[in-house]
């Protein structure tokens, strides 16, 4: 996860800036106002410890250096044309006129399936599980390598 604390970051959609400001609840920024009636800013400011809070500037000096948030979090769009562009070449180079990519989040996990078929009825199938990430407890630490663990700082 990213660390938002003392960085300005720029959005191009209120989709985006929906997104920035989850995340930011979900670090513990406080927000002035819901997140409904916030979307609509497109530079945010994330003011660290200790206030942690969201502001949202309307001239930022030129030394401040602003992210944008597709630099940070990746361009949703940019990244689904490059898998179909990947896709159609795949089915170009090997021959395959039908070419199926399924993707499904579950509980602990991320499972997909990819399927293609050739014009004379060949076909190929590949499967795959990613599983999420979760957060570990001091104890299941102690408990893998068998002896007390100190974190120092």
């Amino acid at each position: 996860m990213i660390d938002l604390s003392n960085k300005y970051f720029r959005t191009e959609s209120d989709e985006q800036s929906n997104r920035l400001l989850r995340i930011a609840v979900a670090q513990g920024y406080h927000l002035p106002k819901g997140i409904a009636a916030l979307i609509g800013n497109r530079i945010f400011k994330f003011t660290g410890f200790p206030y942690k809070a969201v502001s949202f500037p309307e001239n930022i000096s030129a030394n401040e250096a602003v992210i944008d948030y597709a630099d940070a979090f990746g361009d949703e769009n940019r990244e689904l044309k490059e898998i179909l562009d990947r896709s159609t070449r795949f089915c170009r180079a090997h021959g395959y006129s039908i070419l199926r990519i399924y993707a499904d989040e579950n509980d602990n996990e991320y499972s997909g399936s990819a399927f293609a078929k050739t014009v004379d009825g060949g076909n190929i199938k590949t499967e795959t599980r990613l599983p999420k990430p979760r957060k570990v407890t001091l104890e299941e630490i102690e408990q893998r390598f068998g002896c007390p663990i100190e974190i120092v700082s």
